[in-house]
């Protein structure tokens, strides 16, 4: 009856001052033939249409507008008000003030975030959008997401064990939506029900179940951004040299391998410090190895590559690192911008070699080419100074030494 209405209003002009509950009054419906046909003489009819409880959504919407847009040609006429074609039916309901403000809603959000924490919050916020003819959900979520997810940051923290955890706002607002979508399914409802939220993202709850993951995201970003800014001014010609070309590289998310030679005392570590910091005030994740643990200590969050890619101890050249996929450790690599590898002289060539077959086989699973690229197209900064302490082999000679330094190997 609706499309045919639609049709009618396109061909006969007589009708195009009625509205879908008033067309009866001077039409009447053919159901055999599926039409509708003029009335010969007026007649006192009451049309009606079938009910929507406010719960339905967009079909309560368009039954209000049904009830007062005359001479609708298409659905978009029906969601058009002052020449605008609104997206849903329930925007173009509230453009035409068949709507209350939600302005009673947002004072109770605000009375009891006073006295409510954030758990309690989230439960009056379901029930508002549940019991409650609320206009604007998305808005009501704007104004008071930052209350509901008070106790985000804390409760990952209590979970993970790790206290300097820091959450961005993006990432709580995500985990806080992610927790109040969980508590309207228990109502048999959907986040997606409600236009205008956020599309969700399941993967950051995952994300948050990784400690490995984590502990590389909790760096403070405003002290990392002023350090950042203060050693960038300071760098030598060609420490900015590489300095510029490594984070281009990264920030194009090519893939390269570096080799930065230079003697102990001419500011590598320093150099390190610098892009590190550049890189994690803006989110990217940067695992920084070497091959002693003193030298492993210079730089926040550093490691020895042994204990960073559990190599093993005995080692040829066949062998890889004990990391195995779908694990924590492989969505740390996979999630991994660009690995520091500080003394790398002093490391057996088949510890590159081992940790490079294992981040093309990583690597694959987001990247089918990672297999034919140097570490699986990870990008790779070494550095050393190979007047220094070369890779020891017992009871061999010079030459097998030489053999056995990073430069011998394919890569």
């Amino acid at each position: 009856m609706l499309i045919q209405w639609f049709l009618n209003n396109r061909c006969d002009p007589r009708g195009l001052h009625l509205t879908f509950v008033t067309y009866p009054t001077q039409y009447r419906w053919e159901g055999s033939e599926k039409c509708w046909y003029g009335r010969q003489q007026k007649m006192d009819v009451v049309g009606r249409m079938i009910a929507a409880h406010p719960s339905s959504g967009e079909c309560f919407y368009m039954r209000l507008l049904l009830n007062i847009v005359a001479g609708a040609k298409s659905f978009e006429d029906i969601r058009t008000v002052n020449g605008i074609i609104y997206d849903t039916y329930k925007e173009a309901c509230f453009q035409r003030g068949l709507l209350e403000s939600d302005n009673e809603w947002n004072i109770a959000l605000e009375e009891a975030a006073t006295f409510a924490n954030a758990a309690h919050l989230r439960d009056l916020f379901i029930t508002l959008l549940i019991f409650c003819e609320v206009s604007n959900p998305a808005e009501l979520w704007e104004r008071h997401w930052e209350n509901f997810s008070d106790d985000v940051e804390y409760k990952r923290r209590k979970v993970l064990n790790l206290p300097n955890l820091k959450i961005t706002n993006a990432d709580k607002q995500m985990l806080t939506l992610i927790e109040i979508n969980n508590l309207l399914k228990q109502h048999g409802k959907n986040i997606t029900e409600f236009p205008g939220f956020p599309i969700l993202d399941p993967t950051k709850m995952s994300a948050f179940a990784n400690h490995l993951l984590l502990e590389e995201m909790m760096y403070d970003c405003n002290s990392l951004k002023l350090e950042a800014s203060q050693r960038i001014g300071s760098l030598n010609h060609m420490q900015r040299v590489i300095f510029e070309k490594v984070v281009q590289d990264v920030a194009s998310n090519n893939g390269g391998l570096y080799f930065v030679y230079g003697h102990g005392g001419t500011g590598k570590t320093y150099l390190w410090s610098t892009i590190i910091s550049k890189l994690r005030r803006e989110g990217k994740i940067v695992l920084h190895v070497a091959s002693s643990g003193l030298a492993s200590l210079l730089v926040e969050g550093g490691r020895t590559v042994h204990s960073r890619f559990k190599i093993p101890i005995d080692i040829d050249e066949f062998s890889c690192c004990n990391i195995k996929k779908n694990t924590h450790f492989a969505e740390l690599i996979c999630k991994t911008n660009i690995v520091v590898w500080d003394e790398a002289p002093m490391n057996h060539r088949y510890v590159f070699e081992a940790v490079d077959r294992t981040f093309r086989d990583i690597l694959s699973k987001r990247n089918p080419n990672a297999a034919s690229l140097p570490f699986g197209g990870m990008t790779m900064l070494l550095g050393g100074d190979f007047r220094q302490t070369l890779p020891v082999v017992p009871k061999m000679g010079r030459e097998a030494t030489v053999n056995a330094s990073v430069t011998k190997s394919h890569l």
